[in-house]
């Protein structure tokens, strides 16, 4: 038997591809689908105007009538200042919300796994679903539909890639002022994108996720990127390889190696060297 190749994928896990992923403008650089995205930053920082732009330029199909590669989306908007903008996303199966309701939405989530287990039976590729809260940091997302259930946010976050294949944006200005971001949800979370930020939150989420580097070594780089121009914004995504820029400037761009991980090059390099001028005296 050959060790290395003894771990196999569960036939599970191998399921029916929707070709239009390959076909997306965004398909290099965007972050894979289906995702768990926590969006942040504060009040005019920009980050409406990020997934306006993930899901009008991004994720989207077609040389010159853009489609969404999204087959259905769920919408709920903490005011009505952006349902005008919303209902000009390119999807034609689409409902927008004001209020959550804890039943209807676990109602919801249910069908849709439902129909999704269906077409796999059927051996057709699951619907791309996607579900948005934007500016609900007041709502009450971890209400319980009945007294012992979880709450449906949550069941939502810890099974959405793998049974509804749903991908679910949610934006706000604070990090852990939310029933979104409960520790459980959290942990699901595949990508973050974080604009302009307040102090104290820019330190939570440095103590978090900074990763290889020292907090306040994030935050000065989070700090010298954020003074270059308005709009601007860092992303990590959990499904780069761990110290392989996991942190970026935008989708692409890196973050510099941490202090750390100099070092630590440092020291491989001084040992490559040692190790060749050994070779060169046996020589």
């Amino acid at each position: 038997m050959d060790e290395d190749n003894f771990v196999e994928v569960m036939p599970s896990e191998v399921k029916p591809k929707d070709k239009r992923m390959e076909k997306m403008d965004g398909a290099e650089f965007l972050p894979s689908l289906p995702a768990t995205f926590l969006v942040l930053g504060q009040c005019g920082s920009g980050k409406s105007s990020i997934l306006w732009s993930l899901l009008t330029k991004g994720y989207v199909t077609g040389e010159t009538k853009k489609k969404s590669i999204f087959d259905e989306m769920l919408i709920y908007l903490g005011s009505l200042d952006a349902k005008g903008s919303f209902e000009k996303l390119p999807c034609d199966n689409k409902l927008i919300l004001t209020e959550f309701e804890p039943q209807s939405f676990n109602e919801y989530q249910d069908d849709l796994k439902a129909h999704q287990l269906e077409r796999l039976e059927k051996g057709k590729s699951m619907l791309n679903s996607c579900i948005i809260f934007d500016d609900f940091a007041g709502a009450n997302l971890m209400k319980k539909s009945k007294v012992g259930d979880a709450p449906p946010i949550q069941k939502l976050c810890l099974t959405s890639r793998h049974e509804a294949n749903a991908t679910i944006f949610y934006l706000s200005q604070f990090y852990k002022a939310t029933g979104f971001t409960s520790p459980g949800v959290r942990a699901n979370v595949t990508t973050l994108i974080v604009s302009k930020m307040p102090r104290n939150e820019i330190h939570k989420i440095a103590e978090e996720y900074s990763e290889d580097y020292e907090p306040d070594e994030w935050v000065q780089i989070y700090d010298r990127y954020m003074a270059t121009k308005p709009y601007v914004f860092v992303v990590w995504d959990r499904r780069r390889p761990a110290n392989a820029g996991r942190w970026s400037f935008g989708f692409t761009k890196p973050f510099p190696p941490s202090a750390k991980m100099t070092e630590f090059n440092k020291g491989k390099a001084m040992e490559m060297e040692r190790a060749e001028s050994s070779s060169d005296e046996e020589k």
